[in-house]
């Protein structure tokens, strides 16, 4: 990720979400002291995600902590897993 990843918010109405992509996220605007109002409102929001998601499992371990590697919207659940099998065969 680099500056201008920065510029382009993390889009939370998608119907799957990926972990890396929140914490690496979460992880430069911690690094930067968001300066204005939607930096700060985007960097508290992906801590409450993140918050919310601590040791609840999952595949990918950060902090010490696992997480899931995927997100998916509940509204979106049936038809990604039924996406899933027919990827499977």
């Amino acid at each position: 990720m680099n500056e201008q990843d920065l510029n382009e918010p993390i889009d939370f109405g998608s119907d799957i979400l990926d972990i890396q992509d929140i914490i690496a996220r979460y992880e430069k605007l911690e690094a930067i002291d968001p300066r204005d109002e939607l930096g700060e409102r985007e960097f508290t929001l992906l801590k409450d995600i993140l918050d919310e998601l601590k040791g609840q499992g999952g595949d990918k371990k950060w902090q010490d902590d696992w997480y899931p590697n995927t997100l998916i919207r509940n509204s979106y659940f049936v038809e990604y897993i039924q996406e899933l099998c027919v990827d499977a065969g």
